[in-house]
């Protein structure tokens, strides 16, 4: 990349470059409050959101392919989350 190109958009680079560290920072204090098991499932619903963020504001279509693979995984994570909550009435 050109460095010309850089010094012209430096402060985009600033803006991106803050919300990559606030973003390693939440993700850190993930780790300590969920564990890593729950936040690496999370972190793998990320793709769902940005699909849907796309979506919203982008004005992206769904394809049939992208619309299945969300509903599957909403489902999957819908289950993980029953799982998760009926172990603690039982009290594991």
């Amino acid at each position: 990349m050109n460095f010309k190109v850089i010094l012209e958009r430096k402060k985009e680079i600033f803006f991106i470059s803050i919300l990559s560290a606030v973003g390693s920072i939440l993700w850190a204090y993930g780790i300590i409050f969920v564990g890593p098991n729950n936040l690496a499932f999370i972190l793998q619903l990320t793709t769902v959101f940005i699909v849907i963020m796309g979506f919203l504001f982008l004005k992206e279509r769904f394809t049939r392919l992208e619309f299945v693979g969300i509903i599957i995984a909403i489902g999957g994570a819908l289950i993980m989350i029953g799982v998760a909550i009926l172990s603690l009435f039982r009290g594991r």
